[in-house]
């Protein structure tokens, strides 16, 4: 994988040079081992692997989703869009993904707009593009 065709953003030269990504990773790694640097264990393996799979899912239910409804593959980026559009909050330019709009009813105040990137929210939403870093969440919350 090379991360430009993966990735994309303002903070691409912030990742690593070199990223492992394991395929069909059906047993935990404890280990890497090459002539070159030696061998490299996990200190406590029995704690966490690591290893995760790429695959996942979401279930979700609410008065603004329709039910029944398979979504198809999705991409993790997409989840927090949603999220946002379902609290009537537009989706940031700096958040990549985009709401899972076909998931709303049509009633949904989440329907009511829709921003650049496809995430829909409702009209007159005023929200910051990246709060600052420094507040705490309830200072953010307590501005809104």
């Amino acid at each position: 994988m090379i991360i430009q065709e993966q990735l994309a953003g303002e903070q691409i030269d912030q990742m690593p040079d070199l990223a492992i990504v394991w395929r069909n990773l059906d047993v935990p790694v404890e280990a890497l081992e090459s002539p070159r640097i030696g061998r490299v264990e996990i200190p406590e393996f029995n704690k966490r692997s690591g290893g995760h799979w790429h695959e996942g899912f979401l279930i979700a239910a609410g008065p603004d989703l329709k039910q029944g409804v398979s979504l198809g593959h999705r991409d993790l980026t997409d989840v927090a869009p949603t999220i946002l559009a379902l609290f009537g909050l537009p989706t940031p330019d700096y958040m990549d993904g985009a709401a899972m709009k076909d998931a709303f009813t049509d009633e949904s105040i989440a329907v009511s707009q829709q921003d650049s990137k496809g995430a829909r929210f409702r009209a007159g939403t005023d929200v910051p593009p990246h709060p600052p870093a420094a507040d705490s969440s309830r200072d953010i919350a307590a501005r809104h």
